[in-house]
């Protein structure tokens, strides 16, 4: 899982943004991404049978210091990763790609304040259906 997470990293690591797998814990800089698997999803570091297809979702989470950082942000990560048509996913020993699947969640994070200020980071969540095949 760990190879296709880094994948959906390496398409939005162009934006100029950190990209973080996973977790992002003690981020300080905004905005970033966050890739992360979807509940049901094989975990980060789940080994794979390398012959099954697989199909599975993977989120993004565009944060941001506003709202509209954070969608524009999601917005632009979108636009990397297939909103109209499937965009190939390079992970060795597979054949893969993505697909804009639908918005997750939005909102504002109350439980971290911005640093010097009394405001809040937002962030925009969007899931992404992954189809991979052994070759």
């Amino acid at each position: 899982m760990i190879g296709h997470l880094q994948a959906v990293k390496a398409h939005l690591t162009p934006l100029g943004n950190t990209v973080y797998l996973v977790d992002a814990t003690g981020a300080t800089a905004y905005p970033y991404f966050l890739v992360w698997p979807s509940a049901g999803a094989p975990g980060a570091d789940a080994p794979l049978d390398e012959n099954a297809d697989l199909s599975f979702l993977i989120g993004v989470t565009a944060v941001g210091e506003s709202a509209e950082s954070a969608g524009g942000r999601a917005t632009k990560g979108k636009a990397l990763l297939g909103p109209t048509k499937p965009v190939p996913l390079v992970v060795p020993g597979r054949k893969a790609w993505i697909r804009w699947e639908g918005l997750g969640n939005a909102g504002v994070d109350r439980d971290v304040n911005l640093p010097n200020t009394s405001r809040h980071p937002a962030f925009e969540a969007h899931l992404y259906r992954v189809e991979s095949i052994p070759v």
